[in-house]
């Protein structure tokens, strides 16, 4: 007590440091909402995320699953060679999306991976149906090998989407927002591209 002055602490409860850190928490993901909410750039990117989805959801639905168990005639077991060719495509995509990281702009690259699921999956595929049926002659190798073009594509323009949100996120303090923002709307187009596809199949 003759060397040492005694000074009470005050500490603050458990409680009302958890309260006022979700307090803390829940105001900056309001704003970090808001802001990403009202930027342009970020409501295209969020819009064309869910439309992706739905788009690719769609087609790995009826090229891999309804059309090869109704149309081709293939088993459970069979179908999961569709499995291993989403699998390829997606491979190549990857691959070929690390090869032009560096070596081309991004919207050179956004506009590549279009014009591969346009002109390397979806075209040849309506091509191929319109002249030889809905088996194309009985080919199962040509259908194996156009899903692979269109999961190549998407797989790549899925990357190009990414890239986006990183480099035009508002502040780099809401990138992960963005993503995860982002990632929300496409798990919201994967399930509307699930209720809508079966819905549409079975009415025609």
């Amino acid at each position: 007590k003759a060397f040492f002055k005694y000074k009470p602490v005050i500490t603050v409860p458990h409680a009302q440091q958890m309260e006022e850190g979700s307090e803390v928490s829940e105001v900056n993901i309001a704003r970090g909402l808001t802001v990403i909410l009202t930027n342009w750039r970020c409501l295209v990117m969020i819009v064309v995320s869910f439309f992706m989805t739905f788009r690719s959801r769609t087609i790995y639905i009826v090229t891999t699953s309804l059309w090869m168990e109704q149309i081709y005639g293939l088993s459970a077991s069979e179908c999961g060679w569709t499995t291993i060719a989403i699998i390829v495509g997606e491979v190549i995509g990857l691959m070929g999306i690390q090869f032009c990281a560096w070596r081309v702009k991004l919207k050179t690259a956004a506009l590549v991976c279009l014009l591969i699921q346009l002109l390397c999956g979806s075209v040849p595929l309506l091509i191929l149906t319109w002249i030889d049926g809905n088996t194309i002659d009985g080919f199962l190798w040509v259908a194996i090998v156009l899903i692979v073009s269109l999961s190549m594509g998407h797989e790549s323009f899925y990357v190009i989407q990414q890239t986006n949100a990183v480099t035009y996120t508002p502040s780099p303090r809401y990138t992960r927002m963005l993503l995860l923002v982002e990632r929300l709307s496409q798990e919201i187009g994967a399930i509307f591209a699930l209720w809508f596809t079966a819905k549409l199949w079975l009415s025609f």
